[in-house]
């Protein structure tokens, strides 16, 4: 669904508080009034594409509509399972194609004796089966409920659509600042009211701060870890200072050619950079905690002598993360 135009819709409510002498009618009309109210403001920012009260009957046509164009995907499998379940419960003598004909056909006929049919008259030859009025009788509880009104309870509902993705930056806050600005501006015609609202923004924008959060925690406990087993197996910690440069630099080279190469960078991006960062860190420990052959070796000897295993292990390092361009996952990929 995150991938979807569905994505980025979002579901608000708004509770007006009661005024004391108020009747039921006279709240149900602020509610209304303060929903429209906030729909307008909402869908004044350059960040919502669309914002609508959901007693508009625009948006349940439309997905009446769309409901009816797929009826066969979304609604015939159910009904064929259902059906089934009825034909072995009834240990009919028939085959299943023709008992489900006939069932089929004495549905039909039962529901045209109904006064309701008028309502469904037009839609009744391209839907014999009747796929969309058992929909409809089934969702009758939330007429009931006050949902096909714009209504949940005391609250009156809202739906909006933002422009830009939910799992984008753009699509994130910008929207939550659209609905602080039409939060604020409706407590000054109705103080006290509450908004209560859902959407995939809200859980991809938690995400993103946690994943950053455990990015920050992780990558400073392992540097304390690295510094701490350093200090306990290397006699002179400070020497090892030399690898800062050239890992600082090679971690800035890295930053250049990705940011020049893409605009938006995913967050496993770092992730994986950070574990390629470790190993080359591991390297560098490797080379300067080997041991020389004699006390006078110098340091260009020794790193040939260990050029053949280092390079072996980064061609394994480099292959294995090969391996994820095979991942069945896109976003791994």
């Amino acid at each position: 669904m995150a991938g979807e135009d569905e994505a980025k819709i979002m579901l608000l409510a708004l509770r007006v508080p009661d005024k004391q002498g108020e009747g039921k009618e006279a709240h149900d009309k602020r509610i209304e009034s303060a929903c429209a109210g906030f729909a307008r403001s909402l869908a004044s920012s350059p960040a919502i594409a669309e914002a609508l009260p959901l007693g508009e009957t625009g948006p349940r046509d439309s997905l009446a509509s769309t409901i009816f164009q797929q009826r066969l995907e979304l609604l015939l499998p159910a009904w064929l399972q259902e059906e089934h379940l009825h034909y072995e419960a009834s240990k009919s003598s028939l085959t299943w194609s023709a008992w489900l004909a006939e069932r089929a056909a004495e549905d039909l006929e039962s529901y045209l004796s109904r006064p309701e049919v008028v309502a469904t008259q037009d839609i009744l030859a391209s839907d014999p089966l009747l796929l969309v009025p058992r929909l409809v009788d089934r969702m009758s509880g939330l007429g009931q409920a006050g949902l096909a009104q714009g209504r949940a309870g005391d609250f009156g509902l809202i739906w909006a659509r933002s422009r830009a993705s939910p799992l984008k930056p753009d699509g994130q806050e910008p929207v939550f600042d659209a609905i602080d600005a039409a939060s604020r501006q409706l407590q000054t015609t109705e103080p006290g009211a509450e908004l209560r609202w859902t959407g995939i923004a809200r859980f991809a924008a938690a995400s993103r701060t946690r994943i950053e959060h455990e990015m920050a925690t992780l990558n400073l406990l392992s540097l304390i870890l690295v510094v701490v087993v350093a200090a306990a197996c290397v006699k002179r910690v400070h020497r090892a200072i030399h690898l800062v440069p050239v890992v600082l630099g090679s971690l800035l080279g890295a930053w250049v050619a990705t940011t020049a190469a893409w605009d938006h960078i995913h967050i496993l991006v770092f992730v994986v950079g950070s574990l390629l960062a470790g190993v080359a860190v591991d390297y560098g420990f490797y080379l300067y905690l080997q041991p020389l052959k004699s006390p006078d070796e110098p340091y260009a000897t020794r790193a040939r002598r260990l050029l053949r295993p280092l390079l072996a292990s980064a061609l394994t390092t480099v292959i294995g993360f090969s391996f994820l361009l095979w991942s069945e996952l896109p976003m791994i990929r």
